[in-house]
């Protein structure tokens, strides 16, 4: 009788939706899986379906941690970081999903000479005092997105370290989307509020300029503000006083739970995500060599979004999406939806290719790629 794979996933950061997700998957294959995360992440990670292969556990709680990580078939961390450290004598194969690849593999091509530089050198500082563990340390790398795998097969390292490719997003939503007409649009930014995650100063200037519409207007930034420069952002967006836009804002991260609920109430997604980002000292590329958590909030909960026209999707995912190209372009958007003169995208059978049966067949062809080599 062939042994029952087992996989440890350990999450050392707040990469959540990366856990989860993976833990449904392989779950639904039938394999046992030792969920790791701090119990303070907890809270921001949406509840899991009933599934009897996941066994949870607390970085800061369970002490025989080591020991059941020692009986798994493979490790795999969903951040790659220097809190991993204590794990990397355990003698189990060991695989690292990375969210920032040019940080990693291409440092000084794409070091941050230009946007940010005295930041960027502080972060590279920090870096290495922190010890991120060698690329040796790990059989090989995961990428979160196909766009990204493919970017990879692109880039001189390729061949000498191993890559896999297991997307992180899942569908899970049960039923087919409704539209429905009513008097107030609802328009969501979802994430972690910063001026480098998202151009919020955009949606700023055209919310000033929005043409007056009988439609009323909610527009929700369901995210926590990251630093000074977050708060401000708020400060700004809750100075606006246009009669028929309500903006709402938080203060603190949110739980799962009323994460989800905003989203679902959304009509559309709003993620004005810049062509680049800074990650540490590295620029790294949208949608090529880092992925947005926004690409999980839309496909997830089977919403349309609108998209910067340079962010690289799965061809599949494009009926779902609406796309501008400058300022200008998502004002005359945004007054459209409202107006109701542009309708949504109809979402209903877009997201078959990335729900549960789906994942489970791509994500089993992977992982015997990955036992195999």
């Amino acid at each position: 009788m062939e042994e029952k794979i087992k996989i440890g996933l350990v999450e050392t950061a707040l990469h959540v939706e990366v856990l989860r997700n993976y833990a449904l998957v392989f779950s639904s294959l039938n394999i046992e899986v030792h969920m790791v995360l701090k119990s303070s992440a907890n809270n921001l990670m949406d509840s899991l379906p009933n599934q009897p292969n996941i066994y949870p556990y607390y970085l800061d709680k369970d002490a025989d941690l080591i020991d059941t990580l020692n009986q798994c078939t493979i490790i795999i961390f969903t951040t790659f970081n220097q809190s991993i450290v204590p794990f990397l004598e355990i003698p189990v194969p060991k695989y690292a999903v990375i969210h920032a690849f040019h940080q990693h593999f291409a440092p000084w091509k794409n070091y941050d000479f230009y946007v940010r530089p005295l930041h960027s050198f502080w972060n590279l500082i920090r870096s290495s005092i922190s010890k991120t563990p060698a690329l040796g340390t790990m059989d090989g790398f995961i990428a979160g997105a196909p766009t990204v795998f493919e970017y990879l097969k692109e880039q001189p390292y390729f061949q000498k370290y191993r890559f896999y490719d297991f997307p992180f997003y899942v569908n899970e939503s049960s039923t087919s989307r409704k539209i429905l007409k009513n008097d107030t649009f609802k328009i969501v930014i979802p994430g972690s509020i910063h001026p480098a995650n998202r151009d919020y100063q955009m949606v700023y200037s055209i919310l000033k300029k929005l043409e007056r519409s009988d439609r009323r207007v909610e527009v929700t930034l369901a995210g926590r503000p990251s630093g000074r420069r977050g708060k401000n952002i708020i400060k700004k967006m809750q100075a606006l006083e246009i009669k028929h836009i309500s903006i709402s804002c938080f203060d603190n991260y949110l739980p799962a739970e009323t994460y989800q609920q905003i989203l679902r109430q959304a009509d559309i997604l709003l993620c004005p995500i810049p062509p680049t980002i800074i990650s540490g000292f590295t620029i790294e590329k949208n949608s090529y060599s880092h992925v947005s958590g926004n690409i999980n909030d839309f496909v997830n909960n089977g919403k349309p979004v609108i998209l910067p026209v340079y962010y690289q999707l799965e061809p599949s995912l494009e009926p779902a999406v609406l796309r501008y190209e400058n300022q200008a372009e998502l004002k005359i958007l945004m007054e459209n939806l409202i107006a109701g003169s542009q309708s949504l995208p109809d979402t209903s059978n877009i997201f078959v290719p990335f729900g549960l049966p789906a994942r489970k067949h791509h994500f089993r062809k992977e992982l015997d790629r990955l036992l195999n080599t």
